[in-house]
C-alpha cells in the first residue's frame, strides 16, 4: 500500500463532515465555544509540553515564567470549556479531589490503587454533585459591564503579602516550592 491508498480509504470511513455541521449548529453557540476552548487547550497544551521536551531533551533553561504563562493559558481555555458546560473550573477541581481522595486513594497513592480503580465507585463522585456544583449563571459569571466584564476581585497572592514563589515562608510550607529557589 502507498500513501495516496492509504489516504482514499481513510477518506471512505471518515465522519459526514456535513452531518457534523448540521449537529454544531442546531446545538448552539455552546457547541462552537466548546470546540474552541478545546483546540486553544490542544493549542497550550503543545506549547506547554515544548518548553518541557526543550528542557529535558536539549538542555535547555527551564523558563518557569513562561510555564507559568502557559498554565494560566490552559486555566483560561479550560474555563471556556467549563462555561460551555455550565459549570466551574472550582466544581470540577473540587470532584476531582473527592474521586482522587475520597474513592481512588483514600489510603494514599499506591500503583496498587492506580492499577485498581473502582470505577463505579469514581462515578458516583460525578452524579451527586449538588454538593458542590452551584446554580452556575447565577452564582459565579461575572456581571457585564458596559465596557466589558467587571473587574475581577483583588487576589491574594499569600497569606505574607507576596509572590509566593519569591516569600521564603511559602517556600517552606508549599508542595509546589520551586527546587532552583530552594538551591540558591
Amino acid at each position: 500500500m502507498n500513501f495516496l491508498d492509504y489516504q482514499f480509504q481513510a477518506l471512505t470511513v471518515m465522519a459526514d463532515q456535513q452531518k457534523i455541521l448540521e449537529r454544531m449548529n442546531n446545538r448552539g453557540p455552546s457547541v462552537m465555544q466548546l470546540q474552541n476552548g478545546l483546540n486553544g487547550l490542544v493549542d497550550e497544551v503543545g506549547e506547554l509540553a515544548s518548553q518541557i521536551k526543550g528542557h529535558i531533551e536539549y538542555g535547555r533553561t527551564l523558563d518557569r515564567d513562561n510555564l507559568k504563562e502557559e498554565v494560566g493559558d490552559c486555566l483560561w481555555r479550560l474555563g471556556q470549556i467549563c462555561d460551555a458546560i455550565e459549570t466551574s473550573l472550582e466544581t470540577c477541581a473540587e470532584l476531582n479531589l473527592k474521586k482522587l481522595k475520597g474513592v481512588r486513594y483514600k489510603d494514599g497513592y499506591s500503583e496498587e490503587a492506580a492499577n485498581n480503580r473502582n470505577l463505579t465507585e469514581e462515578e458516583k463522585v460525578f452524579v451527586d454533585v449538588s454538593s458542590v456544583e452551584t446554580n452556575y449563571r447565577k452564582n459565579v459569571v461575572p456581571e457585564q459591564t458596559g465596557q466589558g466584564w467587571a473587574e475581577p476581585p483583588e487576589v491574594k497572592l499569600c497569606p505574607h503579602d507576596a509572590d509566593p514563589s519569591e516569600c521564603n515562608q511559602c517556600m517552606i510550607d508549599s508542595d509546589f516550592a520551586f527546587d532552583s529557589k530552594r538551591e540558591g
